[in-house]
């Protein structure tokens, strides 16, 4: 009887109970506001990127290799546009994907990117464990490189028809899409929210439906088993929704200058958020030739 009034250890008990599911919230709430703030920077990417189109897409010819006014080909291959950066990257031979005018739009989109970029240790380390440190990453240099590398493997930046030329018209409006896979990074939490390359690329739902065969494994002795089997279903369906939105911005991500190089993340299991924006504005047309075009 004295064993049954017994309370000591009761607050210790009591922490524990409480503290499981108050972690889970912080790291959910970590991953939602990171995940968040990277939305803001892909918003602000196609904002960049369609302020750029306006004006470069009907510029003059002479800057971009006399390429033909109000004409747009991604799938060409060229060596930069107007800007330095451009044609260092495609001197490297990294990437050459993409007219010179489209090259110029796409650089509008990276450099908002890059500062949701990750640092090389956060994708490809397998020794660092996992934590919210880890997710939110440090300022060393380093990150500044492999940023841009992964920025040109991770973004998909539409203008006007995807993987096709197209021509515009004085007056047109200029649409805009970006697209990055963002690394979901905080423990847990990019379990329940995320997903990784194999599972966008094949489109079946690889880790709930892993959970949900354990749990029937483990056989049903009562109604918590019976429960829990429930919101494993619940995560299946989830997750398999998730990824049926993701088709279509994987698509933009087939665009990509580095298209391929998130596979290589297929061994470390590192998990991505597929987020995309899109904006519009009309054309800046010049109704008269440039110089370069007076013969």
């Amino acid at each position: 009887m004295r064993l049954a009034r017994d309370t000591r250890g009761v607050a210790y008990t009591e922490f524990l109970i409480a503290f499981m599911p108050f972690f889970a919230l912080v790291l959910g709430l970590t991953q939602l506001a990171l995940l968040g703030q990277a939305h803001l920077a892909v918003r602000h990417a196609a904002n960049a990127a369609v302020r750029s189109a306006v004006v470069v897409v009907d510029d003059d010819p002479a800057r971009y290799g006399e390429q033909p006014r109000r004409e747009l080909d991604p799938r060409a291959r060229g060596g930069g546009g107007s800007n330095g950066l451009l044609r260092m990257i495609g001197a490297t031979g990294i990437s050459r994907r993409g007219d010179a005018r489209t090259r110029d739009i796409r650089l509008a989109a990276y450099v908002p990117l890059l500062a949701i970029s990750p640092a090389r240790s956060q994708i490809f380390s397998s020794s660092q464990r996992q934590s919210i440190q880890r997710a939110v990453g440090t300022g060393d240099l380093s990150r500044a490189g492999f940023g841009m590398l992964y920025v040109l493997g991770a973004s998909g930046v539409i203008v006007g028809e995807r993987g096709r030329t197209t021509r515009y018209a004085q007056g047109d409006d200029v649409t805009v899409r970006v697209t990055h896979a963002y690394p979901c990074l905080v423990p847990l939490a990019s379990r329940l929210l995320c997903d990784n390359w194999l599972e966008l690329q094949s489109g079946i739902p690889i880790t709930t439906s892993r959970d949900l065969l354990d749990r029937l494994r483990g056989g049903v002795a009562g109604p918590d088993d019976i429960r829990e089997i429930m919101a494993a279903q619940r995560r299946v369906r989830a997750q398999r929704d998730r990824l049926r939105d993701s088709r279509d911005p994987l698509r933009d991500l087939d665009e990509a200058e580095l298209a391929g190089l998130l596979w290589t993340t297929v061994a470390t299991g590192t998990r991505f958020r597929l987020l995309t924006a899109e904006a519009t504005l009309p054309l800046h047309s010049a109704p008269y030739p440039y110089q370069s075009e007076v013969r």
